[in-house]
């Protein structure tokens, strides 16, 4: 079908629905009035736009997907949260109970040296919320192309997901403190990508926004637009770069930087910390999830073994030693995000598959120069995430099985006894099966079996002890690629 037919038919199938809202169906009515105002009216602008744009395109193509994940039944007992070991949580692209759609469109001239890519991101679950990622790539030599915009670059480890985030809800235990293995992804900048000689490759990106895309790709980092302003200098302070090499026959070595301020965020309370109040219970336990630091990380690919690939990466973090908006000018900080280790490997016999990896994370800490020399140590974290299927036939059977080992975390303070966090473990584990239904369609079902944890608040004596607890849920999902 050509594109002008295409988008014909799409739009007269944005019209009849929307006649169709018109009904007694006040729940249809009020999703197509959310889902077919103003951000539907942007997507057909620049749709028509690129139709008015196709002679110069040689190529334009469509695609995209709808994923859906439910909790039909979910324990809704109270957990504490756990603060000092998660560490930028990952939500999994979306809320529990919700539904998302992604389309893309793509568009290269017929000398393949100048391109666009748009993609449109719906999610709807207690509210509504729309996303637009766009990029514009032109390379005008076989070793040199740049892009204004989105990039996922080249040179990734494996095992990014290590399973299917989209709809089971993956902890991550198995993957660093920080993120950088995930991908090399930037939300919105100015990137250059050289390929100077053969297996080589280079890339460097400067961020363009303040809006979530400082640090760690575009996870929950805390130096966001939301921290108030936030000067060209600073945002230019998180650029990122990689180097790779690719060895023939053996694998891929990679060195990565993601560049950060150095600061600490104001969350990290001085009225609690110079407060007994503050640790009542363990109410105020420590985090480092508020330090915007540069990250160095080394890794290498191995893919030389027959139907089995590993990759072994290396996190070193530099120290924080600002405050973002300086709660106390007059007292010096030093934070040290952990150092993390990780491993992961990808095997496959017959209808067997194996996806994991494992995360060591150590030396996390702060010191807060004050009259009571305030001093927080991270304990060694272990963690484990494995995801095993077998291939049936009529479905794939799997289990994601994550494990986590937190050592006992301490604070220190001049005139005060120390205070001892109890070594922690968290867990999960989902059995669960996954069937195509129709082309670009598959369907997943699954029992979830998770630790919940609670701080014991019996006595002063047991404050910071942890009591194990469990939670449990029935998700299921969809998913449609097209």
């Amino acid at each position: 079908m050509s594109i002008k037919n295409l988008l014909h038919s799409f739009v007269h199938r944005m019209n009849l629905e929307a006649i169709h809202s018109r009904g007694d169906n006040s729940y249809l009515k009020l999703f197509h009035i959310n889902f077919f105002g103003d951000f539907m009216k942007k997507i057909l602008f620049i749709l028509l736009l690129i139709l008015s744009l196709a002679p110069v395109f040689a190529d334009i193509s469509f695609g995209g997907n709808i994923v859906g994940n439910w909790m039909v039944v979910e324990n809704k007992s109270s957990r504490d949260p756990d603060y000092n070991t998660d560490f930028y949580l990952y939500n999994g692209g979306g809320a529990n109970s919700s539904v998302r759609g992604k389309l893309n469109v793509t568009a290269v001239n017929e000398a393949n040296t100048f391109g666009g890519w748009i993609q449109f991101r719906a999610l709807t679950s207690t509210t509504t919320n729309f996303r637009m990622s766009t990029k514009v790539w032109w390379q005008p030599l076989s070793a040199l192309k740049i892009t204004y915009g989105y990039l996922w670059g080249g040179a990734n480890p494996i095992g990014v997901n290590l399973a299917d985030y989209e709809v089971l809800d993956i902890k991550y235990y198995g993957r660093s403190a920080n993120y950088i293995p995930f991908g090399y992804e930037i939300l919105n900048g100015a990137h250059i990508e050289l390929t100077p000689t053969e297996n080589l490759y280079i890339v460097g990106s400067v961020p363009l926004d303040n809006a979530g895309n400082l640090s760690y790709n575009h996870w929950n980092t805390p130096y966001t637009a939301a921290n108030g302003d936030i000067s060209a200098e600073d945002i230019f302070k998180h650029t990122m770069a990689r180097i790779a090499y690719t060895i023939p026959g053996t694998g891929t070595a990679r060195l990565t930087f993601a560049g950060g301020t150095g600061r600490v965020s104001e969350s990290i309370d001085m009225t609690k910390i110079n407060s007994d109040n503050g640790f009542t219970n363990g109410v105020h336990a420590p985090s480092l999830d508020t330090v915007d630091v540069s990250v160095f990380d080394i890794g290498f690919t191995l893919s030389s073994l027959e139907n089995l690939t590993l990759d072994m990466g290396f996190e070193f973090p530099l120290q924080g030693n600002a405050w973002l908006k300086e709660p106390d000018p007059s007292v010096d900080i030093n934070a040290q995000v952990p150092i993390a280790v990780n491993l992961r490997a990808n095997a496959s016999h017959g209808n067997f598959n194996f996806a994991g990896g494992v995360s060591g994370k150590f030396g996390g800490k702060y010191t807060i120069d004050n009259e009571q020399d305030y001093k927080f140590e991270q304990g060694f974290i272990l963690g484990f995430t494995l995801n095993p299927t077998y291939d049936a036939g009529i479905l794939i059977a799997g289990i994601v099985g994550e494990l986590e080992f937190n050592t006992k975390d301490k604070v220190i303070r001049k005139g005060f006894d120390d205070y001892i966090y109890d070594p922690k473990v968290n867990w999960s584990v989902i059995p669960y099966i996954q069937k195509n239904v129709f082309s670009g369609g598959t369907v997943y079902a699954g029992f979830q079996l998770f630790s919940n944890l609670t701080k014991s608040d019996s006595s002063s004596v047991d404050r910071f002890k942890w009591k194990q607890g469990f939670g449990w849920s029935i998700p299921i999902g969809l998913i449609y690629s097209f």
